[in-house]
């Protein structure tokens, strides 16, 4: 099962069995109070992107759900299988359907495809939040739990069924870690504050390295409104109890896709070196969510923080320090519409991504 343990096939099942792709019965802090003793190997499933969270509540992802169903667990293999069928549908749809600008299927059309006995809404929405792991939608109509219609995405064709796509993301996954083994080398551990890197030293030479099949993206990120934290706040305070933890949660992300480096204490930049750009989006948006829903401690308990998020993508050709440059413009467009937001670079201009 990929590594997995005995304990953390136990825990992946519990979060299963909660019902739901989003359990509002098991939040995520609650399910680590119930599980204080076995905190190691739940922070362990997150890193690795085995289970997700998001608001506080909690799922196993795509990637989980392929090893509980390969491991015969009945439950997964049910819905795995119940994946791969939607899937299928969507394929069959958009081969049916000439693909139109900002083109979507809604609930309705997909279950008309379907058994009417497997023709299920909830089950259908269930679906897409675990597809959704693998960015085969370049958009999704409302929040993914309670998905109400889903735009194709360029990797939907790409697959001929569910293991295929299960297989690429493993293997992206691995080749991801490796090269993030590489880049953390002696050297570079001593460039480095909580895991975030030190883009002064590092970053101008990582982006002349070449990038996977899928193309480059760069984020710029800039926690919003941060000056007023300094001004109400003492350095040791805004250092250890908000910027610290902002850090590690952004390590956190990145772990496994790429590197986080430092521009200064509220300004971040991600480098993603083989992502398409509509994997890249739906990263920005997971970081800015992130940001969002963290909480901090003591004197800064009532802290809420945003994030401005800035995106460029580009090809195998892309030049690193270009596109760079377009993150960075695309992160001051977010700051000028309002912040908390994520825009995406494109020749015609800064675009606003919709929140999903």
């Amino acid at each position: 099962m990929r590594d997995l343990t005995p304990a953390q096939t136990h825990l992946l099942l519990l979060v299963l069995r909660e019902g739901g792709p989003w359990s509002a019965r098991e939040n995520r802090a609650a399910f680590r109070v119930a599980h204080k003793d076995e905190l190691v190997d739940i922070d362990d499933l997150e890193q690795r992107g085995l289970l997700l969270h998001q608001d506080n509540k909690c799922r196993i992802s795509l990637l989980a759900l392929a090893a509980l169903a390969k491991a015969k667990r009945t439950d997964a293999a049910s819905i795995y299988g119940y994946c791969d069928h939607v899937m299928m549908v969507l394929q069959r749809l958009l081969s049916r359907n000439p693909p139109q600008p900002d083109q979507t299927f809604g609930i309705n059309e997909i279950a008309a495809d379907l058994p009417t006995s497997s023709a299920s809404e909830h089950k259908i929405q269930e679906a897409i939040a675990y597809l959704s792991d693998a960015a085969l939608f370049a958009s999704i109509r409302g929040p993914v739990s309670a998905a109400q219609a889903v735009m194709p995405g360029e990797n939907l064709v790409r697959f001929k069924d569910l293991d295929a796509v299960v297989e690429f993301m493993w293997a992206l996954r691995e080749s991801h870690q490796n090269l993030a083994g590489q880049r953390l080398s002696p050297p570079r551990e001593k460039d480095q504050d909580f895991g975030i890197l030190d883009a002064k030293r590092l970053l101008p030479e990582d982006l002349k390295e070449g990038c996977g099949i899928l193309g480059r993206a760069v984020l710029f990120i800039d926690l919003d409104n941060f000056g007023e934290l300094n001004s109400e706040f003492t350095n040791v305070v805004v250092d250890d109890l908000i910027l610290q933890p902002v850090q590690r949660r952004l390590v956190q992300c990145v772990d496994g896709h790429g590197c986080a480096y430092g521009q200064g204490g509220d300004e971040f930049t991600v480098l993603l070196n083989n992502c398409s750009k509509e994997m890249a989006i739906a990263f920005a948006e997971t970081v800015r969510t992130e940001v969002a829903s963290m909480g901090f401690e003591g004197k800064a308990s009532k802290v809420h923080l945003s994030a401005s998020v800035g995106l460029a993508h580009g090809g195998q050709s892309a030049e690193g320090q270009v596109l760079l440059g377009q993150a960075n413009e695309a992160e001051n467009y977010a700051k000028d519409k309002g912040r908390n937001c994520v825009v995406l670079w494109t020749p015609d201009g800064c675009r606003l991504v919709p929140n999903a």
